[in-house]
């Protein structure tokens, strides 16, 4: 469940169709009844048209126990 959280986060960031703004944000989701507490942090690459994206989901908001972690790359179109 926890991955399908991170999953749902990059495909939000994809549908988007612009680069989001480097750093970090923070939010919940529920999946199956389950409050999942996901970060996203945004850094740059050495390409100005590319950015990484680190979604990591926990239990807990502030939890250093990552239950799922994805990290995707976003193009601007």
């Amino acid at each position: 469940l926890a991955g399908w959280v991170a999953d749902n986060r990059l495909a939000e960031l994809r549908a988007e169709r612009r680069l989001p703004p480097i750093g970090e944000t923070r939010g919940e989701e529920t999946q199956a009844g389950i409050v999942f507490h996901w970060q996203s942090q945004v850094s740059t690459t050495p390409n100005p048209y590319v950015e990484r994206v680190e979604i990591r989901v926990t239990a807990a908001a502030g939890s250093e126990h990552a239950l799922a972690v994805l990290v995707g790359y976003l193009v601007n179109r």
